[in-house]
C-alpha cells in the first residue's frame, strides 16, 4: 500500500460511492464531490447516500463537496466515475484544476451517448498529452454492493504507464479487493464495457426459464465474440481472458 494520499473521487452514484469508501478503509484522506449542491448538503447532514447506495454510512472522515476548486485541493489522484453522458462535460469542469503532480483514473464504462466514443477517445479529446501520461482506468466485474460488503472482487488497472498503474493499484489494493495491472487499455475498456452486454444477456435467458447449459453457452460464445471485436479494435486477444 501507498503511504497516505489524498484522493478525490467525481461522483456521487453507488460505484463512486463504493471506491470512496473503498479508499477510506484503505486510509487515505478522500473527497466526494457531487454535481448537485442539494444532493452534496444532504449527503453530509445524513451521512448515508440513501439515493444510491442505501444502508451504508459514510464516515465523518469523507469529505463532501459540490465545488471543483475545494474537492481538488491537495489532491494527490482524481477518479472520475460519472455515468457516461455527462463525463465529458465533468472532465472539462474539472480541467482548469489539474495540476502536473495529480494522477487521473477513469472508473466509468459504456460508450458516450450521440457519439459512440469511448471514455478514452473522450479523455483524448479533453486532457493534454502530459495528463494522459498520469492516466489509467479501472474496469472488472464489479458489483457495487458486493464491494460495498467487502465481499471478495477482483478489478484491474490498466494504463500505457505502468508506473501510474502500480500506484493506483496500491492505492485500491485489499484482502477483499484484489487489483491486477495491464497495459492493454484499449482491451480491458472494450471489455468492460461487452461484458455488460453478455450480462444482460444472461438476465434474459434465466428470465425466459432456459438452464444452465443456455447460459454455458452464451458465456463461450459470447467470449468469442467479445475477442473478435476487441482484436478488431486493437486490443489483445489475452486480455480477454483475464
Amino acid at each position: 500500500m501507498v503511504k497516505t494520499q489524498r484522493v478525490t473521487v467525481v461522483g456521487v452514484g453507488a460505484w463512486g460511492t463504493v471506491l470512496a469508501l473503498q479508499l477510506l478503509r484503505n486510509g487515505h484522506q478522500v473527497a466526494l464531490w457531487s454535481h448537485d449542491t442539494a444532493l452534496a448538503d444532504e449527503l453530509r447532514r445524513s451521512r448515508i447516500n440513501q439515493r444510491f447506495l442505501p444502508g451504508f454510512a459514510l464516515p465523518d472522515a469523507l469529505d463532501i463537496y459540490s465545488d471543483e476548486k475545494a474537492a481538488l485541493t491537495g489532491a494527490d489522484a482524481v477518479v472520475f466515475v460519472t455515468a457516461s453522458p455527462f463525463l465529458r462535460s465533468t472532465i472539462e469542469r474539472f480541467i482548469p484544476y489539474l495540476n502536473n503532480d495529480i494522477r487521473i483514473l477513469n472508473a466509468t464504462k459504456g460508450l458516450e451517448e450521440g457519439t459512440n466514443q469511448t471514455m478514452l477517445d473522450i479523455y483524448q479529446q479533453t486532457l493534454s498529452t502530459d495528463q494522459m501520461q498520469r492516466w489509467a482506468l479501472l474496469s472488472g466485474p464489479n458489483l457495487s454492493l458486493e464491494v460495498a460488503q467487502q465481499l471478495p472482487t477482483t478489478t484491474v488497472i490498466a494504463s500505457e504507464n505502468q508506473t501510474v498503474a502500480h500506484y493506483f493499484q496500491l492505492l485500491f489494493n485489499a484482502s477483499t479487493f484484489r487489483v491486477y495491472t495491464n497495459s492493454d487499455v484499449k482491451g480491458v475498456q472494450t471489455a468492460g464495457t461487452l461484458k455488460n452486454v453478455m450480462a444482460l444477456a444472461a438476465g434474459i435467458l434465466e428470465g425466459l426459464g432456459f438452464g444452465y447449459n443456455a447460459r454455458a453457452g452464451l458465456m463461450v460464445r459470447g467470449l468469442a465474440e467479445m475477442t473478435r471485436l476487441g482484436l478488431a479494435l486493437g486490443a489483445q486477444r489475452a486480455t480477454f481472458y483475464g
